[in-house]
C-alpha cells in the first residue's frame, strides 16, 4: 500500500511539473517568445559561415 502511494505521489510530481512546462510554452507563445525552428537554424548556420 505504502508502495502504491509513493508510485501515485510520484506521478503527481510528474504531471504537475509537465503542465508548468506546457504553462510556459503558452506564455512564450502568447508572448511572441517563440521563433520558428527554421529561421533559428538558419541564421545559426548564417553566423557559423561569417569571418
Amino acid at each position: 500500500m505504502n508502495m502504491q502511494k509513493t508510485a501515485q505521489n510520484e506521478q503527481s510530481k510528474h504531471s504537475a511539473a509537465l503542465q508548468e512546462i506546457l504553462a510556459l510554452g503558452e506564455r512564450q507563445i502568447r508572448d511572441g517568445k517563440i521563433q520558428p525552428a527554421a529561421e533559428v537554424i538558419k541564421r545559426l548556420r548564417e553566423r557559423r559561415r561569417e569571418p
